[in-house]
């Protein structure tokens, strides 16, 4: 992500969520993964100066990663909230 798009904080963002897990912050990890996603959005990439069909497709492409990511994370903590059977 950083050298596909240096310009935007993503890459950023995805290092502090994963900090963030490796110090049992999953709601941090949450909120980092989520401003992640927000600045792949198709506005933030336009604001960055990237208006090609290429651009587009990468971001979207990173977008899902981190989303992905997200949910499992969420799953983490759905797993460590359901009772042991």
């Amino acid at each position: 992500m950083q050298k596909r798009f240096p310009q935007l904080p993503v890459h950023m963002h995805v290092r502090d969520a994963a900090s963030a897990l490796d110090d049992g912050r999953h709601d941090g990890a949450q909120r980092h993964l989520n401003a992640a996603i927000s600045s792949l959005s198709p506005l933030q990439i336009r604001r960055a100066g990237l208006a090609h069909d290429e651009d587009h497709q990468d971001a979207k492409t990173f977008m899902d990663q981190a989303h992905r990511h997200l949910l499992l994370v969420r799953d983490h903590e759905d797993a460590k909230k359901e009772p042991a059977q």
